[in-house]
C-alpha cells in the first residue's frame, strides 16, 4: 500500500538532515527537497555557526542536537527521516522507505547505499555486526548492484545515512548517542530498538548516494562507540566474557596492523580511556536501554556473525598484502616466486626470523633460565610495579631501598598479558631479538645499506660476542633493552620534519625510545647521543648528523625524569662499581672483527667505510670499558659497554657485505681488500650462531631451578619459608653477602624472583642472622636449624663444587662439613642436584601469629586466617610502615595486628608519586610522537 493512499491516512515525516560539514548541506538538502513523497518539514541539525547561517538563508530551522528535535515534533508527526550530510538521496527514497515500513511493521528502515562517485557500486545494503558491533556489509570489494539484494529483509542494523524511524520508538529510545560516531551511532540505535521489539530492515528500492571515503569516520571514535553501545544493549553475562574478549582481540588487531600498513595501538587506547571518562553517563544510559525491553540478547545474537570481523580483516589485509608481493599475473606463477624466493632480503628475512625462534626456543618452553641475575618475573607483574613505586624491596629480608626500573617494565608487560609470567618471559626475549634485528635494519638504510646485510648484521647485534658477553652477565635488563637501542639512535637520525609539530613529535619519540633503553638499562641512557656525536665527528660534512646528536641529547633529558623515583634515589658510585668490568672473548674472533673494519675502512666506497670506522671506534671503546675493572668499574659499566660493541660490530659486518654488492664502485687492490675483509667477517656472523645451540637468547643454562623447586613436594606451604643458599658467589641467586669470604644469601621458596636478585644495604634482621652464622661456623652450636628458624629459613642448599677432586670449591665443601655435624639439620637425599639439609625439627616461618598460626607471603606482604585480638610477627627488617593497626619491633622484626588476616607495607607517598609522574610522562612523550608524526 503507498503511503498517502485513501485507506491510510497519510503519514506526516519530519526530515533531519545532520550535518557534519556544513559545505556540503546544499547538495544534500536539494535532494531531500526534491523527494516525491514531500517531507512535511526539513530540519538542520548541528554543523555549528555555518550550518546555522545555511539554513537561516534556505529559511529552515536549525537545532543544535536530535534531541532537541524529538522533544519539539508534535504527535502528528510519525515518522522521522534521519539523513546524514553528503548523503543524496534518489527523489523515491523516502516514499520506498514509509511504504516497505509500513508494510513489513518495521520501527527503524534504512536505504541502500550506493557510492557517489560510481552509482553502480554498492557500499552497504543492511549491516551486519559480530558480537563486539564491529559493522560487516557481506560485499565484495567493489560490487556491482545487479539488484542481487533487492529484497526488504531484517538486519542488525542500517548505515544511518539514510534512516527512517517512527516517532514513538524515536522518542522512547532517546534518539541516537550524540556522543558516538556516525556508524557506532546508527548501530547502537538499532541494538537498543531491537530490545524494544522493534524491527530493524533494510529497503533496497530506497537509495541513496555517498562518498565511499566518508562512511566510517574517526576510528577510535568508532571503536570507542562500539564498546560504548554494548555496555548499553547487552546483559551482564554477556558484558562478563564480550568485554575481555573485545579488549584481548583488538589488542591482536592493534598487534597485527603495522603488518596491514596501519597503525592502531594508540586507537585502542583511546578508545578505552573515553569510555573510562564516559562511564558514569553509559551507566545511565544503560538503565534506560534495558529498562522495558521485550527480548533478551539472543535477539541480537540471530543477526551477528561468530568471530571477531575486526580480526579476521586484518588477517585477510595481511594476506592480500603477501599474495600481492608475490610476482607475475596470477599473483602465484612459479617463476614469478622463484625469483622472489632469491631475493636476498627475503632470504635472509626468513633465516633471522628461524633464527630467532630457535635461539629463544627453551625460553617458550621452560621460561627464562634461573642462574645468576636472571630469575622469573615477579608471579603478579602489577605488584612489581608498585613494589618500584615506593613499595617493600623484597630481597633477602626487605628493605626499602629502591628496586630497578626495569621490575617496574617487567611487571607491566607481564600484567599486560594477565600475569603469565612464562608468556611476558618469551615475549621480552623473542621482542628483543626481533626488534633488535628490525632496528638495525632500519638504523643501517639510514646509511644506504640494503635490507639482507642489515639482517645479518642484526643477527650479529642481538646475538654476537657482545650479546652473549651481556647474557654471561645475566642482565636481562641490558639484553633486553638490545630490542630498543637501534630505535634509539634511528628515530634522530631519520629525515628532519619540516613542521614544528613534527620536530616536536620526532624529539618525544627519540625521548620515548631512550627512556626505554633507559629503564632496562640505566647507564645505556647516554649511549644513542654518544654514537650519534661520534657519526656527525667522523662525518663533518654532513650537518644533519650534529642535529640528530643534538635531538638524542635532548631526548636522553628528557627520559631522566621519566626513571624518578630510582635516578633519585640510586647511590650512582655505588651502581657503576658493584662487581669487575671483565669481558673476556675469543681471540679469532676480536682479530676477525679488526681486519673486517680495517678492510672495509679501507677498501669500501665513503659512505661504507665512514659507518664500518663508526663501528670500529664503537667497539674499540665498548671493549676498552668493558674491561675497566682495573678503574674501579662494574659489571653494570660492562653490559652497558657490551651494547656499544654490539652496535659497533652490527655497523661493521653490515657496511662489509654491503661493500661486496658494489662491485662497479670497488675495483682493483680494493677489491681483494674487501675479498680479504668480507672473508673475516664470516668468522664474527658464525659466532654469532652461538644461542642456537642452547635456545636461550644467549643466557647460562637453569641453575636453581633443580636445586630449589623441590620445596614445592614438601610437606605444608613453601611460601611459609625461606632458603639459605651458601657456596661461590658466581653460583648463588643475584647478590650475596660474605662473611669471612664465605658468601650466602636468603631468598624465596620455592623460586626466588627477579625483585630479589638486588639486595638491599644490610639493616637489623641481616645484622642478626650474619652474627647467627658466625656462631655456626665457629662450631658454637650443634642445632643451627634452632638459630635459623627465626629467619624464617627452613632449607639450606649448599652451592658449588663439593667433591674431593681439584676442581672443589672450598667454602661449599666447608659449609658442607658444618652443616652436616648439626643436630636439628636433616640431609635430604633423593638425587637433588645439590646437598640440601632441611629444618624440620624447629618450625620456621617467615610471619607467625602469636596463636603460633604461620602465615604464607604474598604479593604485597603476607596474609592468613584472621585472629581477633592477637599479633602477628613478620620477619623482616623492622620497619614502622608495616601494618595493618598498631606497629611494635620485636628484636629485629615486625608485629602488627592479626585481626584482618593480612599484613602489608605502606607505600612511601612521595616515591608513588614520582614514579606516577613518571608514567604520565611516558604517555605524554607517547601522545606528542604520535601527534607530530601525523602533522609533520
Amino acid at each position: 500500500m503507498s503511503p498517502g493512499s485513501e485507506d491510510t491516512p497519510s503519514p506526516s515525516v519530519v526530515a533531519a538532515i545532520v550535518v557534519a560539514d556544513a559545505t556540503a548541506l546544499p547538495d544534500t538538502l536539494e535532494a531531500v527537497r526534491s523527494q516525491v513523497y514531500e517531507p512535511g518539514r526539513i530540519v538542520v541539525i548541528g554543523g555549528g555557526d555555518g550550518a546555522r547561517h545555511m539554513a537561516g538563508a534556505e529559511d529552515l530551522p536549525w537545532a543544535p542536537s536530535l534531541e532537541r528535535v524529538l522533544a519539539a515534533v508534535t504527535p502528528q508527526v510519525t515518522h522521522l527521516w534521519i539523513v546524514r550530510d553528503r548523503g543524496l538521496p534518489r527523489p523515491d527514497a523516502l516514499g520506498s522507505l514509509l511504504a516497505e515500513a509500513d508494510r513489513v511493521g518495521a520501527g527503524i528502515a534504512g536505504s541502500k547505499v550506493l557510492d557517489a562517485s560510481d552509482p553502480d557500486t554498492m557500499l552497504a545494503v543492511g549491516i551486519a555486526t559480530d558480537v563486539f558491533g564491529v559493522p560487516y556489509t557481506g560485499l565484495d570489494g567493489d560490487e556491482v548492484d545487479q539488484g542481487q539484494y533487492d529484497v526488504v529483509r531484517d538486519v542488525a542494523a542500517v548505515s544511518g545515512i539514510s534512516l527512517l524511524i517512527r516517532r514513538d520508538l524515536a522518542r522512547g529510545l532517546q534518539g541516537p548517542d550524540a556522543a558516538l560516531a556516525p556508524l557506532s551511532a546508527a548501530i547502537d540505535l538499532c541494538q537498543r530498538a531491537r530490545l524494544r521489539g522493534g524491527r530493524v530492515v533494510v529497503v533496497p528500492s530506497s537509495e541513496v548516494r555517498y562518498p565511499a571515503d566518508a562512511i566510517v569516520g574517526s576510528r577510535w571514535r568508532e571503536d570507542a562507540g562500539r564498546v560504548r553501545g554494548m555496555l548499553k544493549s547487552y546483559g551482564l553475562v554477556t558484558l562478563l566474557w564480550a568485554i575481555p574478549m573485545l579488549m584481548l582481540t583488538s589488542l591482536a588487531e592493534s598487534i597485527l596492523a603495522p603488518f596491514a600498513g596501519q597503525w592502531r595501538f594508540f586507537d585502542w587506547v583511546k578508545a578505552w580511556l573515553w569510555n573510562l571518562g564516559a562511564l558514569p553517563a553509559t551507566i545511565r544510559l544503560r538503565s534506560a536501554a534495558r529498562k522495558g525491553r521485550d527480548v533478551g540478547d539472543a535477539e541480537l545474537f540471530r543477526f551477528q556473525r561468530r568471530g571477531s570481523v575486526a580480526l579476521g580483516r586484518q588477517i585477510a589485509t595481511i594476506a592480500d598484502r603477501i599474495r600481492n608481493r608475490l610476482p607475475g599475473e596470477d599473483r602465484l606463477s612459479l617463476e614469478g616466486l622463484g625469483r622472489d624466493l632469491r631475493s636476498p632480503a627475503f632470504v635472509t628475512g626468513l633465516l633471522a626470523l628461524l633464527f630467532i625462534l630457535i635461539a629463544v626456543r627453551s625460553i617458550w618452553a621452560r621460561g627464562l633460565p634461573a642462574v645468576g641475575y636472571s630469575l622469573p618475573f615477579p608471579a603478579d607483574g602489577w605488584q612489581g610495579v608498585l613494589a618500584y613505586a615506593g613499595g617493600w624491596n623484597p630481597a633477602g629480608l626487605g628493605g626499602t631501598e629502591m628496586l630497578r626500573p626495569a621490575i617496574a617494565v617487567f611487571g607491566l608487560v607481564s600484567r599486560l598479558l594477565f600475569n603469565d609470567v612464562r608468556l611476558a618471559e618469551y615475549a621480552f626475549a623473542f621482542g628483543a631479538y626481533a626488534f633488535g634485528v628490525w632496528g638495525m635494519v632500519r638504523l643501517l638504510r639510514s646509511w644506504s645499506i640494503k635490507a639482507a646485510p642489515g639482517v645479518v648484521a642484526g643477527i650479529v647485534y642481538v646475538a654476537g660476542p657482545a650479546a652473549q658477553g651481556i647474557g654471561a652477565n645475566t642482565d636481562l635488563g641490558t639484553l633486553f633493552a638490545l630490542g630498543a637501542l637501534p630505535w634509539a639512535v634511528r628515530i634522530p637520525l631519520a629525515r628532519w620534519p619540516r613542521t614544528w609539530w613534527g620536530r616536536i613529535g620526532r624529539i618525544a619519540a627519540t625521548a620515548a625510545a631512550v627512556a626505554v633503553v633507559a629503564a632496562l638499562s640505566p647507564l645505556l641512557l647516554v649511549l644513542p647521543a654518544a654514537a650519534l656525536a661520534l657519526w656527525a665527528v667522523l662525518n663533518l660534512s654532513d650537518g644533519a648528523g650534529w642535529r640528530s646528536a643534538l635531538v638524542a641529547a635532548l631526548g636522553a633529558a628528557l627520559a631522566v625524569p621519566l626513571l624518578l623515583p630510582w635516578v633519585r634515589l640510586v647511590d650512582l658510585e655505588a651502581f657503576v662499581t658493584a662487581g669487575d668490568a671483565y669481558w673476556q672473548t675469543s681471540i679469532v674472533v676480536a682479530v676477525a672483527a679488526a681486519i673486517t673494519a680495517f678492510a672495509t675502512i679501507v677498501a669500501a666506497p665513503t659512505r661504507l667505510a665512514l659507518v664500518a670506522g663508526w663501528g670500529a671506534v664503537l667497539v674499540t671503546g665498548g671493549a676498552l670499558l668493558a674491561r675497566s675493572s682495573s678503574l674501579g668499574l662494574g659489571v653494570e659499566v660492562e653490559s652497558a659497554a657490551l651494547a656499544a660493541v654490539a652496535l659497533g660490530s652490527a655497523g661493521i659486518v653490515g657496511s662489509a657485505i654491503e661493500a661486496i654488492t658494489r662491485v662497479t664502485e670497488i675495483q682493483g687492490w680494493r677489491r681483494v681488500v674487501m675479498g680479504i675483509g668480507t672473508a673475516a667477517s664470516v668468522f664474527v656472523v658464525v659466532a654469532a650462531l652461538v644461542p642456537l645451540l642452547g635456545g636461550r637468547a644467549s643466557l647460562p643454562g637453569d641453575r636453581f631451578r633443580d636445586a630449589f623447586e623441590f620445596t614445592s613436594a614438601r610437606p605444608g606451604n613453601p611460601a611459609d619459608s625461606r632458603i639459605l643458599v651458601v657456596g661461590p658467589p658466581d653460583q648463588l641467586p643475584g647478590d650475596s653477602r660474605a662473611l669471612r669470604a664465605a658468601h650466602y644469601r636468603v631468598v624465596s621458596a620455592p623460586m626466588p624472583q627477579l625483585w630479589e636478585a638486588w639486595l638491599p644495604d644490610p639493616l637489623s634482621g641481616d645484622d642478626a642472622l650474619a652474627g647467627a652464622l658466625e656462631v655456626v661456623i665457629d662450631g658454637d652450636t650443634q642445632r643451627a636449624g634452632q638459630l635459623l628458624a627465626p629467619f624464617g629459613i627452613r632449607w639450606i642448599v649448599v652451592m658449588g663444587d663439593t667433591t674431593s677432586g681439584v676442581d672443589s670449591d672450598p667454602w661449599a665443601t666447608a659449609w658442607l662439613r658444618i652443616f652436616e655435624g648439626q643436630l636439628d639439620l636433616v640431609p635430604l637425599g633423593g638425587g637433588l642436584s645439590h646437598p640440601t639439609f632441611a629444618n624440620d625439627e624447629v618450625p620456621a616461618a617467615r610471619a607467625v601469629t602469636t596463636r603460633g598460626t604461620t602465615w604464607p607471603k604474598t604479593p604485597d606482604g603476607y596474609a592468613g586466617t584472621p585472629e581477633a585480638g592477637a599479633r602477628v610477627t613478620v620477619g623482616e627488617n623492622a620497619n614502622g610502615r608495616w601494618g595493618p593497626g598498631e606497629w611494635q619491633q620485636v628484636d629485629w622484626r615486625n608485629e602488627v595486628s592479626a585481626q584482618l588476616g593480612v599484613a602489608v607495607f605502606d607505600a612511601i607517598d612521595e616515591r608513588r608519586s614520582q614514579a606516577m609522574g613518571a608514567g604520565i610522562g611516558f604517555l605524554v612523550l607517547l601522545g606528542f610522537a604520535w601527534w607530530g608524526r601525523r602533522r609533520g
